[in-house]
């Protein structure tokens, strides 16, 4: 403030002459000092004004500077995981190839028609149950078009072989139920997840209780498929033991393929087990090798 007062004395009193500007007299403090504090504080709310504007402009280039990261980070993220996703993918396709691999299908299809062939003679059922064998064995091992999917007809035939060579194993004992309604003619859905959810309750159920039958059921409706299990849990020794890891792997290839499209929901009340599938199905245009119709996946 001293330093803009005395400025401006010297500009008022020995500058403006030379320029023939008029000189206004303050003889007296009273007269000089309100004058000048006037401009003084104009001016230095000018200056605030400024420096708080110049300040804001700098604190919203930097809020945005930090938006644009936090959002450049979080599309690193979802690059990120969308990779790990795709790795993961790879490696089961990876591990699925190895398996196969391990196995010569030429050889175990021979080997099983040289066993059809030999006991065809001494049992029919026993013959049956090496065919259904073998159809479950190139099914495993060839299933899955370009896409990875099946026709959801072969996913039932599937079913259907399974339990028909349980059957034989348990000569008929075995109490179960299956109930197919809707077009499954029309569907390709991944494969290997009804089978295993089946598998599960032959495993874990009690499955010669003729009072408590297994209850399998596939319904087709309004473009979804809906798949039940309903079976008494065994009490003593299993059919192997449980890892757990069947129902962990259908949950994780369900969401990885389908998304919030499908549900898989389970309950365990001590003495009965159900399972519960649905999946919400889009329609593409694909080709049903069979009959040329439109399908969807």
């Amino acid at each position: 403030m001293f330093v803009y007062f005395g400025l401006r004395y010297w500009i008022t009193y020995f500058i403006l002459p030379y320029f023939g500007k008029p000189i206004y007299d303050f003889r007296t403090p009273n007269e000089f000092f309100p004058n000048h504090t006037y401009f003084y504080l104009t001016y230095s709310i000018y200056a605030l004004l400024f420096w708080y504007a110049q300040k804001s402009i700098k604190s919203e280039r930097q809020l945005r500077l930090t938006e644009i990261q936090k959002l450049q980070l979080h599309n690193a993220n979802l690059q990120l995981q969308n990779e790990n996703l795709n790795l993961q993918n790879e490696k089961i396709k990876l591990e699925y190839n190895f398996l196969k691999a391990q196995i010569n299908p030429h050889f175990l299809y021979n080997t099983l028609n040289f066993f059809y062939s030999k006991t065809l003679m001494h049992s029919e059922e026993a013959a049956d149950g090496i065919a259904k064998l073998t159809d479950i064995m190139r099914y495993a091992l060839q299933t899955g078009g370009a896409d990875g999917k099946v026709f959801l007809e072969q996913e039932v035939e599937h079913l259907h072989n399974y339990i028909a060579l349980q059957q034989v194993r348990f000569n008929h004992t075995i109490s179960i139920k299956f109930n197919v309604t809707g077009n499954i003619h029309s569907y390709r859905i991944l494969p290997h997840i009804l089978i295993t959810l089946l598998e599960n309750a032959f495993k874990h159920g009690d499955t010669l209780d003729q009072a408590n039958p297994i209850v399998v059921s596939l319904q087709v409706m309004d473009n979804s498929i809906h798949f039940s299990i309903h079976n008494k849990i065994r009490i003593g020794p299993k059919d192997g033991p449980s890892t757990g890891v069947g129902l962990t792997n259908i949950a994780d290839r369900l969401k990885m393929e389908y998304g919030d499209a499908q549900a898989l929901q389970y309950n365990n009340d001590g003495t009965f087990f159900d399972v519960y599938l649905s999946i919400k199905l889009q329609e593409i245009n694909i080709a049903h090798p069979s009959n040329g119709v439109l399908i969807t996946n």
